[in-house]
């Protein structure tokens, strides 16, 4: 029963109705193998996946543009951190000089 097989969930997100319909004639009849009832979910994800890795090419040629994120991504946190403390000072009445 492909509903108690946990790839199905897969194909209830990834696959239209005749691919789901396939799978489960398949399954049901012992015509497909577990192999060939993963292979449209594969392509789906991976054509999913494809924007996203186009997308991480530009990153990945440019190391610099990742550094300058990265530190600029790290001077906020210590902007909120550095205000956060002071908050916690005052409440706690703790004055550093």
């Amino acid at each position: 029963d492909p509903k108690k097989c946990p790839v199905w969930q897969f194909h209830e997100i990834y696959s239209d109705d005749g691919i789901c319909e396939w799978v489960q004639n398949g399954c049901r009849n012992a015509s497909i193998g577990c192999v060939e009832c993963k292979q449209p979910i594969i392509e789906s994800v991976l054509a999913e996946l494809k924007p996203m890795q186009e997308r991480a090419k530009d990153y990945e040629e440019d190391v610099s543009a990742v550094k300058a994120i990265i530190e600029e991504g790290n001077e906020a946190a210590r902007e909120v951190a550095r205000d956060t403390l002071e908050d916690v000072r005052k409440a706690m009445g703790i004055a550093y000089l």
